[in-house]
């Protein structure tokens, strides 16, 4: 089931983040980065995302096994892009169960009764993810670089028109 999140879903939703990020990310961003982050502030950021941004959980029964938010573009350079796909994070143990094509199309849809037009994305060029992105229609567009823990990381820019 996918449902919009609430203000009760911040911490469960951070957790995932976590979790996620330990996970898929590690060799890609440092390991001491990895182990900084914070349930507490990013549940705190979280909370305030919900007030402008759409978030949605993907639930299995009770458990939240995955997220994804959407907004307003934030990545720089690309101003034909008006939206963007934040974040899409599911568990390991519910990776390819539907959870994330589901979590996506949530905030397609969102996006497009929202007023926008086309949405962006980035991921790690070392992300596996990024087949994920391109099975779903996204057009490469370009790469960018990032910092993270003072390691230099490159990502892939993704593209979709809405409709």
């Amino acid at each position: 089931m996918i449902r919009k999140a609430n203000l009760n879903d911040a911490e469960s939703i951070a957790q995932i983040l976590i979790h996620s990020w330990q996970v898929n990310f590690k060799g890609i961003v440092p390991e001491d980065y990895l182990n900084q982050m914070d349930s507490e502030k990013i549940s705190i950021g979280i909370r305030k995302s919900l007030e402008m941004n759409s978030l949605f959980v993907a639930k299995a029964g009770e458990e939240i096994v995955g997220f994804a938010g959407c907004g307003s573009n934030r990545i720089q350079g690309h101003p034909q892009y008006d939206a963007e796909l934040h974040a899409i994070h599911v568990l390991p143990g519910n990776k390819g169960s539907g959870f994330g094509r589901k979590l996506f199309n949530a905030c397609q849809n969102s996006l497009i009764e929202q007023g926008y037009k086309r949405m962006m994305l980035s991921v790690f060029e070392e992300n596996t993810a990024k087949i994920f992105y391109e099975k779903l229609g996204g057009e490469f567009i370009g790469i960018r670089s990032v910092e993270y823990g003072g390691k230099e990381s490159v990502e892939r820019l993704y593209g979709w028109n809405l409709k």
